[in-house]
């Protein structure tokens, strides 16, 4: 969180009326720690904490991007793949499986570079075209390797072999 958050400040610097989502859980004491960051930063009247949501899908079909800043531990990233669904691009982090979810639907940047990270926001959210035909890209990869039918298609000949 506390990479998130610090490169979101520099989003806002260049891109004022952007405001950036948080959603998830944790312990009490992980939750006041992100609460303590988001209170500290230059950002903070520009984010929001909405705990845990059983609307993802209502959140990401209203948004430009989705964000996935993780640090360690992402084997696969589903939350990729439900940006994709929405036609939504991805800024994520080079962590575990998430280079391989995202290809060319968002851009991937190094873990540790936050100011990259930040960049690569500004980017897409200052060039809709872009933001579209990443989106565009992303919703092609969700069609051709995620899909329901498509796994049950592999687990049948993976078994059928």
């Amino acid at each position: 969180h506390a990479f998130l958050i610090d490169s979101f400040k520099n989003v806002v610097r260049s891109l004022p009326e952007t405001y950036l989502i948080l959603c998830g859980y944790g312990t009490e004491e992980q939750v006041n720690q992100v609460k303590d960051l988001v209170n500290k930063s230059p950002a903070s009247s520009h984010i929001f904490l909405f705990g845990f949501r059983h609307d993802i899908p209502v959140l990401i079909s209203g948004v430009d991007l989705v964000l996935v800043p993780s640090q360690s531990y992402e084997s696969f990233g589903l939350i990729c793949v439900e940006a994709f669904q929405f036609k939504k691009p991805v800024v994520a982090t080079n962590v575990g499986g998430l280079p391989e979810v995202v290809g060319n639907g968002g851009i991937v940047v190094d873990h540790s570079d936050r100011d990259g990270f930040a960049k690569a926001i500004i980017k897409l959210l200052s060039d809709k075209n872009l933001r579209t035909k990443m989106g565009n890209e992303g919703f092609r990869r969700y069609q051709n390797y995620f899909t329901a039918d498509r796994m049950a298609r592999e687990y049948k000949s993976l078994l059928q072999s």
